[in-house]
């Protein structure tokens, strides 16, 4: 048994109660914790006493600390009732608050207050202890304004996004992912990623995707997809890892379709203008028809060259027949500039002699679509005006004719009257079609046969 410290030298080593306080006081006093000493006074309380961390953090010194209330120390709502109710029950109390600063301004602390009794006595101190979390509450804050914005941006873009862990399992995927295979919002959380590979390639994407994690680099591959309704879907998979702290790794998967993209349409308004007069007579002329025909091309070519705007341009399509397109001109108006560009033609070629029956001119327009391409040319965007044209004509004739009955059962003319010298005197009527319903009627006229 080792012989027992003898007892003189064990009283050496104990310490008073005042060297233990004052041993106490300069630890706090040189701890990067923030010290804070309060008493109760009256309602409020006050600081009786604090440590150089707190003077760092608030830039108050002790004279100008000293004797503080805690409601002019504390600012802000309910921050001096939380504390003061905590105070006067006597309860402890952990929480961050807004603490000012002696050049104005505020500081974030994260402090715990606890109740002391005074030795030998009923009254109470009360000690905060805590640290300044102004910088690192700064960066959580910044840090979950980046998050928010990136949760914004996962939902929001235009790519088909997936989030996956280190096993393959789906922990997230935005709407365009749902859209792009036919599920439900959040359907596919939690499954597999091979769950959404063909059979077929099951075995040969799986050894894909594991030579890639190995790697630990992005990847891009080809892989066809199953649909929510089990159809499949050629796919382009891009694949990202992504390491969080703890090394928990993540990879994001982008689905990028790989079925060929139909071509791109734009609308233009095109119209027609066939000099159908000239087929007629074709036979009768013999060796004529060629100058005869070229007279009235050039009639006509020369009306539409005054007619035309500079966003509009023409060109010739055969023997009888121009494509015009109508850069500022759509709908409605443009069947309409179109039906008195070819009366105006009508008009020249009768004033030059053709008769009326071989001087006919028919004129149509509509809005097609057509290719946006780069290997379109002028031939091959020609050839689509004309061939969308020609897929409208007879719902154009159709709409032509609708429009002449419905004139014909129920159109009614305006009537301005018409006076000599003597105003009081009428002479006779102007009778006129309403402007909207001539120029409908102008349009069907100059649509049909």
């Amino acid at each position: 048994m080792p012989p027992t410290m003898p007892a003189a030298k064990t009283s050496q080593l104990a310490l008073s109660a005042r060297d233990q306080a004052w041993l106490v006081y300069q630890a706090m006093e040189q701890s990067d914790d923030i010290v804070l000493l309060l008493e109760e006074s009256g309602a409020d309380a006050v600081v009786t006493g604090c440590n150089a961390a707190f003077r760092r953090a608030s830039g108050f010194t002790e004279d100008q600390i000293r004797g503080r209330p805690v409601a002019a120390l504390f600012p802000g709502a309910g921050n001096a009732a939380t504390l003061l109710n905590a105070i006067h029950s006597r309860l402890p109390l952990h929480t961050e608050m807004a603490c000012a600063r002696a050049g104005g301004g505020t500081c974030m602390l994260d402090l715990h207050l606890m109740a002391a009794q005074i030795q030998g006595s009923d009254r109470f101190a009360f000690v905060i202890l805590g640290c300044d979390i102004t910088a690192s509450l700064g960066a959580r804050q910044m840090q979950d304004s980046v998050q928010g914005l990136l949760a914004t941006v996962f939902i929001c873009i235009d790519e088909a996004v997936v989030i996956v862990d280190d096993s393959g399992r789906i922990l997230m995927t935005n709407p365009q992912t749902d859209r792009l295979l036919g599920y439900r919002p959040n359907a596919l959380v939690g499954r597999n990623t091979l769950d959404l590979v063909a059979p077929w390639s099951r075995a040969a994407t799986a050894a894909t995707r594991q030579h890639y994690i190995e790697l630990g680099t992005q990847a891009c591959y080809s892989v066809p997809l199953l649909k929510a309704d089990g159809s499949e879907l050629p796919a382009r998979v891009t694949s990202v890892p992504v390491e969080r702290e703890g090394r928990k790794r993540f990879r994001i998967l982008t689905l990028r379709s790989a079925r060929p993209e139909p071509p791109a349409l734009r609308i233009e308004s095109a119209g027609r203008i066939r000099l159908v007069g000239l087929e007629e007579v074709r036979t009768a002329l013999g060796a004529r028809w060629p100058a005869a025909a070229e007279r009235a091309m050039a009639t006509a070519e020369a009306v539409l060259k005054r007619r035309c705007g500079p966003r509009d341009s023409f060109s010739r399509v055969d023997e009888t027949s121009f494509l015009i397109c109508f850069g500022e001109t759509a709908g409605v108006d443009a069947s309409f500039r179109a039906a008195m560009i070819g009366r105006e033609i009508r008009e020249r070629l009768i004033g030059q002699g053709n008769a009326p029956e071989t001087a006919f001119v028919r004129a149509i327009a509509a809005a097609v679509a057509c290719p946006r391409g780069s290997g379109e040319t002028a031939e091959t965007m020609r050839a689509s005006l004309l061939d969308g044209l020609d897929a409208q004509l007879q719902h154009i004739e159709q709409q032509a004719r609708q429009t002449l009955r419905a004139a014909i059962a129920g159109a009614t003319c305006d009537v301005e009257p018409l006076r000599g010298r003597n105003p009081e005197d009428r002479t006779g009527g102007l009778v006129c079609l309403p402007e909207t319903l001539e120029r409908q009627i102008t349009c069907a006229l100059a649509s049909l046969p």
